[in-house]
């Protein structure tokens, strides 16, 4: 964040394996391995000071 302070960033539905992880530059990034095929619908939310926030959703699928 550019006025110094801390982003939260939160998932929800992701496939299993994977999860959000953050750089040691700070850029939020979703890492991990895809193990199980199927449809989801994740939700990202970038949290930050004083409650702002925005979200957005997305549908991930994974093949077999």
């Amino acid at each position: 964040d550019p006025d110094g302070h801390p982003l939260r960033i939160l998932a929800t539905g992701l496939p299993p394996g994977m999860r959000v992880s953050v750089t040691s530059g700070g850029s939020p990034q979703i890492t991990g391995t895809l193990t199980t095929a199927g449809t989801y619908n994740v939700t990202i939310t970038a949290r930050k000071f004083r409650d702002i926030e925005g979200t957005d959703t997305f549908v991930w699928t994974v093949n077999p």
